[in-house]
Parts: C-alpha cells; sequence; structure tokens
C-alpha cells in the first residue's frame, strides 16, 4: 500500500511540473489567511522595491483588481502581476514552497494601503508616485511599484 501511495504522489508530482504555468491547476494549494485573521503588518517603502510608479495608475490598477471576482492563484516560489498598465503594476509574490491562493479583492485592499502609505510627491504639481510592499503572510506578499507590462 505504501508503495502505491508514493508511486501515486511521483506522478502527481510529475503532472504538476508538466502543468507548470497553465495558471491553477494544483488541487494542494495553501490559502493565505484571510485579512481580519492575520497579524498587523505594515507597508514597506523604499527603493528596495524597485522604481516609483505613478500613484494615479496604481488607483487605476487597484480598481481593476479590486472588480476581479474569486481567488488569485501564485506557484511556490513566484511573483505574479496581477494588475499592469502604464508602468505600474500590483504583484503578489510567494515566497514559500507550495502554491496559495487568496481573495483578489483583498489583494486590491493591501495594494491600496501600500499605495497610500508609500505615496511621495509634489502636491502643487499634482504629481505623486509610489512603491513599496506589504507581507500579508509570513511567505507572500503585495508588492507596488513600476513595471514593464
Amino acid at each position: 500500500m505504501k508503495r502505491v501511495l508514493e508511486a501515486v504522489l511521483t506522478v502527481q508530482d510529475d503532472i504538476s511540473a508538466l502543468l507548470k504555468g497553465l495558471g491553477p491547476v494544483h488541487v494542494r494549494t495553501v490559502p493565505v489567511n484571510r485579512v481580519g485573521a492575520r497579524p498587523s503588518w505594515k507597508p514597506e517603502c523604499g527603493r528596495q522595491f524597485g522604481k516609483r510608479a505613478f500613484v494615479k495608475t496604481i488607483q487605476s490598477q487597484v480598481k481593476t483588481l479590486y472588480k476581479r471576482s474569486g481567488i488569485c492563484f501564485v506557484e511556490a516560489r513566484t511573483c505574479v502581476k496581477l494588475a499592469c498598465a502604464l508602468d505600474g503594476a500590483i504583484s503578489w509574490c510567494n515566497d514559500g514552497d507550495k502554491p496559495i491562493t487568496r481573495s483578489c479583492s483583498d489583494i486590491a485592499k493591501d495594494a491600496k494601503l501600500v499605495m497610500t502609505r508609500c505615496k511621495h510627491g509634489h502636491p502643487k504639481h499634482g504629481i505623486s508616485w509610489t512603491r513599496g510592499q506589504i507581507r500579508d503572510s509570513e511567505t507572500s506578499r503585495v508588492v507596488v511599484n513600476k513595471a514593464v507590462c
């Protein structure tokens, strides 16, 4: 029985490797804690998170991501751009060993928090930029910055 189970797990891993990159095909995902159930993570801002994106662009991407119904998915040890336009991106990174899922609207809320707390600019000219990240669990984070779309 043990050998049969090991063979089944090996086949599942082989199939998973073949299908990698096709989207949420893995059955074994780890849900990230809901916003209310997690520790109080604070946004981190600065150059280490990439180039600055225009706040207006990120606002638009937050709205787009918030409207996306359902669950977002990211493979283990991967970052995915969930929303990107005009050189402003919202990415979700998984630093863990297993694929994870989370509500797309919850990710949008975290991106909005980063956008707001990491905002800098020239109010006199009406131009502002943002860049930063916030952890949403021990192994995943939401990143807001300028990116090639």
